[in-house]
Formats: C-alpha cells, structure tokens, sequence
C-alpha cells in the first residue's frame, strides 16, 4: 500500500501523488510538485491516503 496526498490547485484542480518517503505533510500546507508543463504550487487537502494495488 501506497502513502497518497491529494493537493488542490489553483481553479480547484485536484490531483493525487505518492508519498513514498512518508514525508509528515499537514493539511493546509503548501506543496510543489513538478508537472508537465513546469512546477506547480498546491495546498495540501487529504494525506495518509493509503491505495492498494489492486
């Protein structure tokens, strides 16, 4: 199982990412991610997300 965050953007775009490293993120911190296009600056809403795999 994986550890998720799901961040919220700018125009209410939300996105999910691993969080491998189990870093202690907190709602309502900023996070910055790099994404195609460049890095993107997002507010953290959802963390300790945990996925299976199946």
């Amino acid at each position: 199982m994986d550890n998720v965050v799901n961040i919220m953007f700018k125009g209410s775009r939300r996105e999910y990412y691993h969080n491998p490293l189990e870093l202690p993120f907190a709602i309502s911190y900023h996070a910055v991610v790099e994404m195609e296009k460049g890095e993107n600056m997002g507010v953290i809403t959802q963390r300790n997300l945990s996925v299976s795999a199946d």
